[in-house]
């Protein structure tokens, strides 16, 4: 019974979360969303939360196709026990009902005249391997690919699927079929509530001036909160009222992260977790086109491909006189290269926005005082005293890299006359304090390798690194008198081997 009550009651917290995650962004800068609500009753079972516009957004499937409002079904499970298949749609089970399943709520909706809708299935559970579904999904708006769906051939599987919908749903044509899909996304895969409040909701709350859930206390005020408004009535909110809600609770600390002097950018070679960057910044480069996961695609490089399109989009954006913050969700070989090309020399004021347990600036202040208590690196340096070589730099903040850069070393026979292993007291993500703490540590690092002996500097630098991006950001920046370095990404899900990305300059 007590697993019962804790299932039901980490589903109803997730709902929770992405209705915070819609909701704070009423009070987004400039935000198009009109109103929010929970529990909504206009359509049944598609009720989690729904998301209305001022402005109709543009759809998924073409320039015509416009959205005024997206209904979310939030579907949480403790333990990943099942995968989602295409025929699971149809299956009133899957969506813990009797009678009816997702897609007969959406075919439903659809009569209501919810046309210009779109109907959301949130889950932490993955795609079925080999299933149809698989196949037919596109990961960069979540909806199905209809062209391969509706292909004309009546003895493959999709055909038999499209048969087993047609029945189910009780349609007589199968354009009433393919209007209904064309209104559904799929969202599988989700990250746990843990990693929600983590790496999406407060970075979220941050940018609406909302205080971020603390991690280190047990009770988070939001959860509570709008299951208490619900209970007595209140479901739905707009910028006004949110606002009025979260002052009088104490949440709304009228701080947002971004200030309105300085410009947001993001970069991403990740598409997971990145799904509202486009909405939270002005501009917007997406790599993820170059790579599989983490690693690069095998016909595209770092160099010829990835440096042109990363290069361009900087001159583009970026220009003398304003002040930027960056996000980056992406390998840290991106990130230390864009630092590069926007080192102070270039005039452009540009910072990294740190995760963490939200979002924050990491701005370095060059009025610190040096009471701070800042931990500095452990440098561990030896050399092979060989007249000719290259130096390999470990850079250990995250995790000890020391033992998998010397595997690397030894297994492609590099001629190393020069090693640096450079870590902290303590490793972590909150190994760095602050912006001003990376900073002084990527100047340290530098003034490092600045002591080389003339022999020593001939050689190219491998640069290996575990390490917040904003840390890297400003490595890269002070790199620049540095004349040839080959940095390298590590592969997370394989062997934990490295591979070369950036051969610098570039």
């Amino acid at each position: 019974m007590g697993k019962a009550i804790d299932a039901i009651n980490a589903g109803l917290t997730y709902q929770n979360l992405y209705f915070w995650l819609f909701a704070s962004e009423l009070l987004h800068k400039d935000s198009n969303i009109k109103e929010v609500s929970y529990e909504d009753d206009r359509v049944k079972s598609l009720d989690d939360v729904v998301v209305e516009y001022i402005e109709p957004v543009t759809g998924d499937y073409g320039i015509d196709d416009e959205i005024t409002m997206d209904f979310y079904q939030v579907k949480y499970h403790v333990k990943n026990t099942h995968q989602i298949e295409l025929l699971d749609l149809i299956d009133p089970s899957f969506i813990n009902a009797s009678t009816h399943s997702f897609l007969h709520r959406v075919r439903d909706a659809i009569k209501q005249g919810y046309t210009n809708a779109r109907f959301h299935l949130i889950t932490p559970w993955n795609i079925q391997k080999g299933d149809l579904l698989e196949n037919l999904l596109d990961n960069h708006h979540n909806k199905l690919n209809l062209d391969s769906f509706f292909d004309g051939r009546q003895r493959t599987k999709i055909a038999l699927a499209r048969k087993s919908m047609m029945k189910q749903l009780e349609l007589h044509y199968e354009a009433e079929l393919r209007q209904i899909l064309r209104s559904i996304r799929i969202h599988h895969s989700k990250p746990g509530i843990s990693l929600l409040i983590k790496e999406q909701l407060n970075p979220k709350l941050m940018l609406a001036g909302l205080k971020p859930i603390d991690s280190k206390v047990l009770v988070n005020p939001y959860n509570d909160l709008i299951v208490n408004c619900a209970s007595k009535g209140s479901k739905s909110f707009n910028k006004v009222n949110l606002l009025k809600l979260c002052r009088k609770e104490r949440l709304y600390s009228g701080q947002p992260l971004i200030l309105k002097d300085e410009i947001p950018v993001g970069i991403r070679s990740f598409l997971p977790y990145t799904e509202t960057l486009e909405e939270e910044t002005n501009h917007l480069l997406c790599l993820s086109d170059h790579f599989d996961q983490r690693l690069i695609k095998t016909d595209q490089s770092w160099n010829g491909d990835v440096a042109p399109k990363l290069k361009g989009f900087i001159q583009d954006v970026f220009s003398l006189g304003n002040a930027y913050l960056i996000q980056f969700n992406t390998h840290l070989s991106i990130t230390f290269v864009s630092g590069m090309i926007l080192n102070p020399k270039s005039g452009v004021k540009a910072f990294p926005v740190q995760r963490g347990d939200g979002l924050m600036a990491w701005i370095p202040d060059v009025h610190f005082e040096e009471d701070q208590n800042y931990t500095t690196f452990i440098e561990e340096f030896s050399s092979d005293q060989l007249d000719q070589g290259d130096t390999v730099v470990a850079i250990s903040v995250t995790r000890n890299v020391k033992p998998h850069v010397e595997w690397h070393i030894e297994n492609n026979k590099l001629k190393v006359q020069a090693f640096y292993h450079f870590c902290l007291p303590s490793e972590g993500f909150k190994a760095i304090k602050d912006g001003t703490h990376a900073w002084l540590l990527a100047e340290q690092i530098i003034k490092a390798l600045d002591r080389r002996n003339p022999s020593q500097r001939k050689g190219k630098v491998h640069l290996f690194i575990a390490a917040p991006g904003g840390f890297v950001f400003f490595l890269g920046q002070q790199a620049s008198n540095i004349p040839e370095i080959i940095l390298y990404e590590h592969n997370f899900s394989g062997d934990g081997s490295y591979s070369p990305s950036f051969i610098l300059p570039l």
